[in-house]
């Protein structure tokens, strides 16, 4: 098992950024034009991917001009996993520059893309830095600045199906149920939930705790070597909303804020503290059609067993189950359960 390092974070300001090596940029047309003229760079090539395809990061990859001697991956998203992908194919130094903090994926080892039209995450390697402008970050729009708190939340209702699996023999040696695991990732998100209102006003000082937290809690997935703290029911809905062209225009934390309230749904679990602390970070969970809602959760259990998500409640039940039916209900997210 590799135990993967978090890329070297640095906080300051993009202005004091003095590249001097020529460097492909990856990044989107919006993102760009909020931060390059305060961050010039030696730009060689430039390539604004809207999507993880695998067959356009072979491509860009496979066409990296010979001069290029860093890759800068700016904005959020789709450039992030090139960055990574790119990095790791030529053994090019990442430089990574979140214009939002709209998920974790910012910090990770692995690189999501979609190949064949399912998603599949490769090991990589992490970025080799992390730039934090949080000046940048504060004034980025509200319902999209502080997206990656939900992937703290998250970890609340995944370490739900973490135990369930542990106390229904469902776990293997290496993914066994560990309480201060647990307990570590548990205090968390914890802190999350306290810092949810600051966030939603921009605060720097919540903006560099939740950067905090979203680096404790993925050097807490790469030391374990599985994300059993980190995934379960929440993700797994989140992942499947993101794979219909209905939630094109929805952000990653609008599809995984819904399935965070079905999974503790599921679970029987007062909400009410993980919905408020959502919406007080800006993040809106109206965003998904009401159908698609019910569609996405009420299919739930074979899109676990086609990914292999196997060990947690949703092994117990099956789709459009009674089960299901009524944790929508409890969720309230869609009339009429």
């Amino acid at each position: 098992m590799t135990v993967w390092p978090l890329p070297r974070i640095t906080f300051r300001a993009l202005s004091s950024v003095a590249e001097a090596r020529p460097a492909a940029l990856i990044t989107q047309p919006e993102s760009w034009a909020s931060v390059s003229a305060a961050m010039p760079l030696p730009i060689v090539i430039q390539a604004e991917p809207e999507t993880a395809s695998r067959d356009l990061f072979e491509h860009l990859a496979e066409n990296l001009p010979s001069p290029v001697e860093v890759i800068y991956a700016v904005g959020e998203g789709a450039p992030f996993e090139a960055g990574r992908f790119i990095a790791s194919r030529t053994h090019k130094p990442l430089v990574i520059v979140p214009t939002i903090l709209s998920t974790n994926r910012a910090f990770v080892p692995d690189c999501a893309i979609v190949e064949n039209g399912a998603l599949t995450h490769l090991e990589a390697g992490p970025a080799t830095e992390l730039i934090i402008d949080l000046d940048v970050l504060k004034n980025a729009p509200a319902h999209r600045r502080a997206g990656a708190l939900a992937d703290v939340i998250a970890v609340i209702t995944a370490l739900m199906d973490w135990e369930h699996a542990e106390q229904h023999g469902k776990t293997t040696p290496t993914t066994r149920y560990l309480p201060w695991a647990a307990g570590a990732a548990a205090a968390y998100a914890g802190q999350a939930l306290k810092i949810a209102g600051p966030l939603g006003q921009g605060d720097p000082d919540a903006l560099r705790t939740l950067v905090d937290l979203i680096a404790l809690l993925v050097g807490l997935d790469n030391q374990l070597g599985h994300r059993r703290a980190s995934r379960g029911v929440e993700r797994l809905f989140a992942e499947s909303a993101a794979q219909l062209p209905s939630t094109a225009g929805t952000t990653p934390a609008e599809r995984l804020g819904p399935g965070i309230l079905l999974a503790a749904a599921l679970y029987k679990k007062n909400s009410a503290a993980l919905r408020t602390a959502v919406e007080m970070a800006g993040i809106r969970l109206n965003q998904m059609r009401p159908e698609d809602v019910r569609a996405v959760f009420m299919s739930l259990p074979d899109y676990a067993r086609k990914v292999g998500a196997t060990g947690g409640i949703l092994d117990e039940t099956t789709n459009f189950s009674e089960d299901l039916v009524q944790a929508l209900s409890r969720s309230t997210l869609v009339t009429g359960g």
